[in-house]
């Protein structure tokens, strides 16, 4: 019985590793989807045109000339080694190979989380920024529904004013989400306002539902514009999560 592990047991296991993973499966995991040329931008440095790809089981940047299998891929793409990528790669894809063992070690520590690339982070925040544009455009059509509850007898209603409040911020939020060149400040400064915006709009819904629900004296509701805020209540009941 072997007491000891040698190098050549961890090394058998990568190579083992790297020939039973299907790369281009990692690379869509860990990476994302290629385009329609079956390239991808290069993960390890900035490119405008895309030239990193996948031929018999191994990836190559012919803008920076990295290549590899798909352990070597895994080590570089999340800063560890050799072999933790192996066991990573064997324990998220199912691979079920038995890696080398030996109990006088300590077990390898887990790999730290890589920090985004640029081009990841401006994924995230044009996906975000969709998001919220999409919500605040629901509140929007509402707020110039509201705009039309004029005040009676010098009174102002509930709807009207939420018209005054909401209506010009809400404005300003959606052109600059969808201006690309503001997406990063709206992301990092303008966050709670957002928020607070997406609050009152399911705020408003409930208050005009309820309002509307004690004109029917608690029957069923029915009619269009009774219909519109069941509608409405649908559809912002997906946007609690955010």
């Amino acid at each position: 019985m072997k007491l000891k592990l040698e190098k050549s047991d961890f090394s058998e296991f990568i190579r083992e590793v790297a020939e039973k993973s299907e790369i281009t499966e990692i690379i869509c995991t860990y990476y994302g989807e290629p385009d329609r040329h079956m390239k991808w931008s290069c993960p390890f440095h900035n490119e405008k045109t895309p030239s990193f790809s996948v031929k018999s089981n191994r990836f190559k940047c012919f803008g920076c000339q990295k290549s590899g299998d798909s352990v070597k891929f895994v080590s570089e793409y999340f800063n560890i080694s050799a072999y933790q990528a192996a066991l990573k790669i064997n324990q998220d894809f199912g691979l079920n190979l038995r890696p080398p063992t030996d109990t006088k070690e300590k077990p390898a520590p887990e790999p730290k989380e890589r920090p985004l690339t640029e081009r990841e982070k401006q994924v995230q925040i044009d996906e975000w920024a969709f998001t919220q544009h999409d919500i605040l455009l629901d509140y929007f059509r509402l707020l110039k529904e509201y705009s039309q509850e004029f005040p009676k007898d010098n009174e102002i209603n509930w709807k009207f004013s939420a018209f005054l409040d909401d209506f010009g911020t809400v404005e300003f939020l959606l052109e600059s989400l969808i201006d690309k060149h503001k997406r990063h400040s709206m992301y990092d400064n303008w966050q709670p306002t957002i928020e607070r915006m997406i609050k009152n709009f399911k705020e408003n819904i409930k208050r005009e539902a309820k309002e509307n629900a004690n004109k029917s004296n608690n029957s069923v509701i029915t009619g269009n514009g009774s219909s519109r805020t069941s509608t409405r209540l649908t559809a912002t009941a997906s946007t609690e999560k955010h």
